[in-house]
């Protein structure tokens, strides 16, 4: 299902003559490592909507690993004195001029917000709209799973309109994410949950504590956090993920990035565990940017399944949210609707996918292939779960 828009239109031309106010480049994968690091790094900490997932450590432990070099690009804009103001990471798909840029393009990027000085916001957003109007970058240019509530979703709309860009919106989905409740904890639990889950988990915590000593642990210091990353990483393999060839383990590939960008030296993991008699049954891979912590990743130990260990962690995380005040919400970084941690979180987000496309023949040309590629995918999909349910 998708919403096209045309927006604005007479506005365009006037655009497309308008000086640009940033110095502005298009790089490969080689560019991307020769960025200066400090100054990527700031200007993730700066930025209008936090993204974790194009942060400097993250985004380049990908490269190679969990996708291919050839195809990575990157809009970047430069201030005089600021430094980088805009970092529009994406990858090339398809040869000129009808090539398609898609950002947030690997399986293990749960956003693809590209990172923007808030300083700076509104006049990158206004040149990057002014670039794509004047297909100085592709085509076609895909957002992927983008907080539609956000300033930048709210500001890149604005300026599409006058820009009189074609939008078109796929992939909807609410996304749960974890707010503080006036009352506090309990006030969250008995508002939130149901009362027969709530009943569940307190009969599941009883019966684990009857086997052993039962408690919570968040870690942030780099050797602690790379301990209970390997511990991660065994229990994600020993289960249904490793039988299936998805776990991090099954791919040594994926290994290495996993320990790359969720390891202590990136200095962007908070780890969450149950422990029992001081061994993790269920692990929560979290990272933190600015106030907010997203929950990319997850795993329990299949050995104790019938006590639910991943839901009991998720009891204590959230507890553990309203006591550690260093974050103002959670971002449970899914991509999928109706997830299991809807029920214990207390808000959403509405996300969608993002396709921009000046409105020309080409740029028209390009939206109705991407939606034709999209309606095969679902209808692919839709006949791969017939057969898996016939057996």
């Amino acid at each position: 299902m998708s919403q096209t828009q045309v927006l604005g239109g007479s506005a365009t031309l006037t655009n497309k003559r308008r000086a640009h106010e940033f110095d502005w480049s298009i790089g490969d994968a080689r560019a991307l490592l020769q960025l200066d690091a400090q100054e990527w790094d700031h200007l993730s900490e700066e930025s209008l909507v936090e993204n974790p997932f194009y942060a400097r450590s993250y985004l380049l432990a990908g490269l190679g690993r969990v996708e291919r070099k050839a195809g990575k690009r990157a809009l970047v804009m430069r201030s005089p004195g600021a430094g980088i103001v805009g970092l529009f990471p994406f990858r090339n798909f398809g040869i000129a001029p009808f090539n398609v840029a898609r950002g947030a393009a690997n399986i293990y990027q749960a956003s693809g917000a590209p990172l923007i000085h808030r300083r700076h916001g509104a006049r990158v957003i206004a040149q990057f709209v002014d670039l794509l109007a004047a297909g100085r970058i592709a085509p076609l240019f895909i957002l992927r799973h983008i907080d539609m509530s956000s300033v930048f979703a709210t500001s890149l709309m604005q300026e599409a309109r006058r820009a009189g860009l074609i939008v078109e919106e796929t992939h909807r989905y609410d996304r749960p994410k974890l707010t503080r409740m006036e009352g506090g904890f309990d006030s969250h639990i008995d508002t939130v949950l149901s009362r027969s889950r709530a009943k569940d988990l307190q009969r599941n915590l009883r019966r684990l504590k009857e086997i052993g000593t039962v408690s919570f642990e968040r870690v942030d210091c780099p050797e602690a956090v790379d301990r209970r990353l390997e511990e991660f990483l065994r229990i994600e393999h020993s289960g249904w993920k490793g039988a299936r060839r998805t776990s991090f383990l099954a791919n040594p590939r994926h290994a290495a990035f996993a320990r790359l960008a969720y390891g202590g030296t990136a200095g962007l993991s908070v780890i969450d565990s149950l422990l029992l008699d001081g061994k993790p049954i269920a692990v929560s891979i979290n990272m933190a940017s600015g106030t907010t912590n997203f929950t990319p990743k997850c795993a329990y130990d299949e050995t104790y399944k019938r006590f639910s260990p991943g839901l009991l962690l998720e009891y204590f995380v959230i507890k553990a949210f309203y006591e550690d005040k260093r974050w103002e919400q959670m971002d449970s970084a899914t991509g999928i609707q109706d997830h299991i941690i809807g029920g214990f979180w207390n808000d959403t987000m509405p996300m969608a996918d993002l396709a921009l496309a000046p409105d020309t023949v080409r740029g028209r040309l390009a939206v109705a292939t991407h939606r034709q590629t999209l309606n095969g995918i679902s209808i692919a999909k839709t006949m791969r779960d017939r057969y898996c349910r016939r057996g």
